[in-house]
């Protein structure tokens, strides 16, 4: 799982709040990094936080995305504490 954010975001403190409550890993990608805000645009195609990838699935924004980020979450080969797969960078996301 890959959260692409900043410490500046509140809407993003509460995904990693929300994520860490949890026990889900995840790997945060800082976009104060021009190259992580490229690589962002670049696979998605947007600027804005947070975006969370979890398997192949992509969702822009947490509050409005709770829901499906909970379900997303909750499938059967995913427990507290284990880390999903990241999407490689150059795979097509099916979100």
């Amino acid at each position: 799982m890959t959260v692409y954010s900043s410490p500046d975001s509140a809407e993003g403190r509460a995904l990693i709040q929300f994520l860490e409550a949890r026990g889900i890993s995840y790997r945060e990608r800082d976009v104060r990094s021009p190259a992580v805000r490229h690589e962002l645009f670049r696979r998605f195609g947007v600027l804005v936080i947070p975006v969370v990838v979890v398997g192949k699935q992509a969702f822009f924004g947490f509050f409005e995305n709770r829901a499906a980020i909970e379900r997303a979450l909750t499938t059967p080969d995913l427990t507290p504490g284990q880390r999903p797969e990241a999407v490689d960078p150059g795979e097509e996301l099916l979100a």
